[in-house]
């Protein structure tokens, strides 16, 4: 597919994909998602070239960018309930709290966090995981959660 034959399926498709994503989105993620449709329908070019129905692909990729959307909320949003920060202000995609936790705490521990609050791994498979008994575990996440509470309250005014 060359880059007229793409822009002639833009042109064509981006009303029909905008519709489809503004009546399943918040309004204020919708031309978020159709380029990120777009994006990907670049990207992958060839193979909306060889579909039968470039609209049934381009809206597949867009139910996919939707849901791939509810999920990354739906993560931070658990990741700061286990948190218990109430900072959770719907902003921070969940590499943005990555970040913020790497500069608190070490890998090793950014990995414990992670798994015991995003993944859902038990205290007691880190515990086995890292030999250490469960209940020095269960007191490592716990401070590790305090600690990550008063820096981001501190950081927040």
């Amino acid at each position: 597919m060359t880059a007229e034959e793409y822009e002639a399926t833009y042109r064509a498709y981006s009303g029909e994909v905008r519709k489809y994503v503004e009546n399943r989105v918040d309004k204020n993620d919708v031309e978020d998602v159709v380029q990120e449709v777009f994006l990907l329908a670049w990207k992958k070019r060839e193979d909306l070239s060889g579909s039968k129905r470039p609209i049934g692909w381009l809206i597949n990729v867009a139910k996919y960018k939707i849901l791939e959307r509810g999920r990354k909320k739906q993560e931070r949003l658990v990741l700061m309930e286990e948190l218990e920060c109430g900072v959770n202000d719907g902003e921070m995609e969940l590499m943005e709290w990555v970040t913020v936790m790497e500069r608190y705490f070490s890998q090793r521990e950014c990995k414990i966090l992670l798994e015991a609050c995003l993944e859902g791994k038990s205290i007691k498979e880190i515990a086995d995981e890292e030999g250490i008994s469960t209940e020095g575990m269960r007191w490592r996440v716990n401070r590790m959660k305090e600690r990550l509470k008063k820096e981001l309250s501190d950081e927040n005014g």
